[in-house]
């Protein structure tokens, strides 16, 4: 089975500028999913989708492939759905149908490569057509002091 990995990672983040490739405990935060790729032994290619020189440049230092996403599908209004479909296409010029497609969030990088392996067993064994990955999070709030000490909630 040709189980493909397209890691989306556009650049232009407003809120957060390059966070894609934003160091995260020694390394580009996009490296962690590549690499959580590389080692699951299901997954048969690692694509980075970017419209940005230096993500698709950090992508291939480790390892992965790399498809240049347009512009047009590029912005802050762009889907990931537009992101994927244009990578697939572009996958299957390239090196054959994909059977699988597995897309790993850059800004979620707490898994491990079993976390990947199981959850491609289970979509299988299941017969499942499509499947989502997620966790139980104590505290969605993300805090900070403002200039009298009062903690205030930054994404809320």
């Amino acid at each position: 089975m040709k189980v493909d990995s397209i890691i989306l990672a556009r650049g232009g983040s407003k809120g957060i500028p390059g966070k894609n490739i934003i160091d995260f405990c020694g390394k580009p935060l996009l490296a962690w999913s590549i690499e959580q790729c590389c080692t699951a032994k299901s997954v048969t290619g690692i694509w980075v989708s970017s419209n940005s020189d230096e993500i698709l440049d950090v992508a291939r230092e480790y390892g992965a492939n790399t498809i240049r996403r347009p512009d047009e599908i590029s912005g802050d209004l762009a889907t990931s759905e537009s992101g994927w479909l244009h990578a697939i296409k572009m996958i299957e010029l390239e090196s054959g149908q994909i059977d699988l497609v597995l897309a790993p969030q850059v800004t979620s990088p707490l898994r491990e490569p079993e976390d990947i392996e199981r959850g491609i067993r289970t979509f299988i064994e299941g017969g499942y057509d499509s499947m989502f990955s997620c966790s139980v999070a104590e505290d969605l709030f993300f805090w900070e002091r403002d200039s009298e000490g009062v903690l205030r909630s930054v994404n809320y």
